[in-house]
Parts: structure tokens; sequence; C-alpha cells
């Protein structure tokens, strides 16, 4: 059997689950499976809007979060701004304004469960 990414949420609220085993640790596009429901549904909605969403998934004993900046092609998103903390510990709930390009350009140096910066 295959091995799947974590799930990740906005707000709470389940959005999918991502096709890399770990999850995602740096900016870049990332494959995953969208779940029917209210959390794909608002992510998609504040996309739409011009605002990029703050997500996070647990991994490793961390709580990770990030910024979406796109939803570039269906089942691929395009992630920044990588935070973590202590898994459990809520993450920033925000979206960030897309009329900010400085912060949806700000260097990407995440320390998180072994990935890019750590």
């Amino acid at each position: 059997m295959e091995a799947r990414g974590p799930d990740f949420f906005l707000n709470g609220l389940p959005v999918g689950r991502f096709d890399q085993p770990d999850g995602p640790t740096g900016s870049g596009r990332y494959r995953y499976d969208p779940y029917r429901g209210a959390g794909h549904l608002r992510l998609q909605e504040q996309l739409r809007a011009g605002t990029a969403p703050r997500c996070e998934y647990d991994a490793t004993g961390e709580r990770v979060s990030f910024v979406v900046a796109g939803c570039p092609e269906p089942g691929v998103l395009e992630l920044r701004e990588f935070t973590c903390g202590p898994a459990g510990a809520p993450g920033p709930a925000e979206p960030v304004a897309s009329a900010d390009p400085a912060r949806l350009r700000a260097p990407v140096t995440p320390s998180c469960h072994g990935g890019p910066g750590s």
C-alpha cells in the first residue's frame, strides 16, 4: 500500500491530504487530494477573493503552518511562508492579503521536521 501524507486544515476544517508521505516543508508546488466539504470550499473561496489562506498539519511532533499562495491546477497547491511549532498548538488562522506581494515573495527558512533550513 502506498504511503500517503498528512491531512491539512483551514481554521480546523479538513481541506485535503498531501501526496508526500511527510508533507511539504518548504515553498513550492505540492500535489494533494482535496476533500469535499467546507474546508476545501473555503480555501478556494479565499483564493478567488484574492487572499492567501493559512493552513496547517501535524507531523513528527510539530504543527506545520503555511500559506496557500495559489492553486495553479486541480490537485496542486502553491505553498509559502512555512512556520513550525509544537503539535496541537493553534497556528495563525488569518488569510494573508495577496495585495501585499512582498509577503508572498518572502524568503522561507523553515525548520520543520528535517526540511530545508533545519
